[in-house]
């Protein structure tokens, strides 16, 4: 058998040194704390793992698909944040060798493949906004994402049906990771026919191969709706994971304004930490361009602003949704960077230019974030993640697992999921996501089935988050539940414990305890006994830099 050493050198040592290089500047934060969505999943997976099913048993209005991912990390590593955190820098490291293929496929140049794959490691890394050290679902959807448009590629090449079928197929499995992946799967169907057509394939062909790839994606999906139909849970299905997405939130979320304000804060933090991509990913376009490379001008572009137009529907612009359009942005920016390098090389003309070159790249990357690697876990969830109770999470589940036994249930009025997960409590209810009550037409449902479910399940502990952040009143019609809440607490409930979110966090354990903060008056401030979603929509709305975390506990 004879090996080719040459295109091993050349290819699989760059390969090597990049996913060598996520593993580095990931391993600093793989046991950081848990945010909101990464204990959506982790809990999800934990409630699958104990025979749960989605919509039955927990809600979230994500794509199912993460959660079986979740579910591998905690078979292969354990039930751990580290195992979260693990799996998704090893996922990263695939979708990096895959970059490398599909940039290769598209610019047939092994050094902007490095540069592409240089560039989404920075882009998808940054500890900004929860942006870059979270396992959320905008990271895991670039790897099926990029095996969809590595294979039409060779589709295109081959002209084989198999390979549109595939890609069909990797892009269902990303819908069902985040349904924002509609956009690509749009602007993918369009290139298939644009790139044939250039390729002098019949019309007969192109429509054949343009069904193959249709008929993959349907069938993903509609092994997953089948999946939720046995378990009668086909119209929750169909609920959350379309009706939900594409009707319901874009019109019940924030305002004009705040949307607008959100996402010029959001863009303002990218410009920033992202300067350096955006000038490269500008010179990309402008090289191209002047190349009359028009076709992968007009596919990268087009890949670009299609995955940016799914993002605005959501109007919320979190930091992390951008992370959807890294993957086309770092191929962009990988050429542009390229542009940068051939300048210098043929000014200098020196084959070992690109090593300075990476070095000058990668610490531009990484100087904005030097003080994170120098913190501990409290100090970076609070550089990454602000005023978010993250870290407290973590003391709140020592609490409460200490204090519970395994079947004893937690009601959480916020979205704070990752507590259930750390205490490995089961909520009392399926509705531990609060974004599921900005549908006018379903919230008063919802609200009275919480209460019903606090009723008959009779929780161990309530624990309650007065801040925005975790709970999204501001977006409600409905104030049944906020109302019912201060009767069932005083009929059935003492206050245990507060925690008192702040520079320098508080801490209060048991009743005596708390009582003399209490006394001290650590809450004068807050009108603990009203919920409403018009009052704390009012009072808390500008994210107050310190607010209380009570628990309360059933009487015996």
């Amino acid at each position: 058998m004879n090996i080719n050493y040459k295109i091993i050198k050349q290819h699989l040592i760059p390969i090597i040194f990049l996913i060598l290089l996520v593993f580095v500047i990931r391993l600093p934060y793989t046991n950081i704390p848990l945010e909101r969505d990464e204990g959506d999943y982790a809990y999800g997976a934990f409630i699958m793992a104990a025979g749960g099913v989605p919509f039955r048993d927990f809600v979230d209005v994500k794509g199912t698909l993460v959660y079986f991912i979740y579910r591998l990390a905690f078979i292969l590593f354990g039930y751990t944040t580290a195992a979260i955190h693990t799996m998704m820098s090893l996922w990263l490291m695939l979708t990096v060798a895959l970059i490398y293929i599909l940039a290769l496929k598209i610019f047939s140049n092994k050094a902007v493949s490095f540069f592409s794959c240089l560039s989404f490691i920075f882009l998808t890394f940054k500890p900004v906004y929860g942006m870059g050290i979270a396992a959320l679902t905008e990271l895991y959807m670039s790897l099926p994402i990029a095996l969809g448009a590595i294979m039409i590629f060779y589709g295109v090449e081959s002209g084989k049906c198999k390979h549109y079928l595939l890609s069909g197929i990797f892009m269902g499995a990303a819908f069902l990771i985040k349904q924002t992946s509609i956009a690509e799967i749009c602007i993918f169907s369009a290139f298939i026919v644009i790139l044939n057509f250039k390729n002098n394939q019949n019309i007969k062909n192109i429509v054949l191969y343009l069904s193959n790839y249709v008929m993959g994606y349907l069938a993903v999906f509609i092994l997953s709706a089948v999946y939720f139909w046995y378990h009668h849970l086909i119209n929750e299905y169909l609920y959350f994971t379309i009706k939900y997405l594409f009707v319901v939130r874009p019109l019940n979320t924030v305002s004009m304004e705040q949307a607008v304000s959100r996402l010029s804060g959001v863009l303002s933090v990218m410009a920033k930490s992202d300067w350096l991509y955006w000038f490269a990913g500008i010179l990309g376009l402008i090289s191209l361009f002047k190349q009359k490379r028009v076709i992968i001008f007009c596919f990268l572009i087009s890949w670009f602003l299609g995955a940016a137009s799914a993002i605005f529907p959501l109007f919320t612009f979190s930091g992390h949704y951008f992370q959807q359009i890294y993957l086309s942005q770092s191929l962009i920016a990988g050429f542009g960077l390229f542009a940068v390098y051939e300048t210098l090389l043929k000014r200098f003309n020196h084959r070992l230019l690109i090593f300075p070159f990476t070095v000058i790249v990668i610490i531009l990357s990484v100087a904005p974030y030097l003080n994170y690697y120098n913190a501990n876990k409290e100090e970076v969830s609070r550089l990454n993640y602000g005023n978010n109770p993250f870290y407290e999470s973590l003391q709140i589940a020592d609490y409460i697992k200490n204090n519970t036994n395994e079947k004893d249930t937690l009601f959480i009025l916020g979205t704070e999921p990752q507590i259930l997960f750390y205490a490995k409590r089961r909520s009392c209810t399926r509705l531990t996501n609060q974004y599921v009550f900005i549908d006018p037409d379903k919230v008063t449902d919802y609200h009275k089935e919480l209460e019903r479910d606090i009723l008959v399940n009779q929780p161990k502990f309530i624990i309650i988050f007065y801040f925005i952040k975790s709970n999204f009143f501001i977006y409600q019609t409905e104030s049944y539940f906020y109302e019912r809440l201060p009767e069932i607490l005083k009929k059935d409930y003492f206050l245990d414990s507060l925690v008192f979110v702040s520079k320098s966090t508080l801490y209060f354990w048991g009743p005596g305890e708390t009582k003399k903060a209490v006394d001290a008056g650590i809450l004068n401030y807050f009108d603990i006994n009203k919920f409403s979603c018009l009052s704390l929509s009012k009072q808390y709305y500008r994210d107050p830099t310190s607010y209380p975390i009570l628990l309360y506990k059933r009487r015996t």
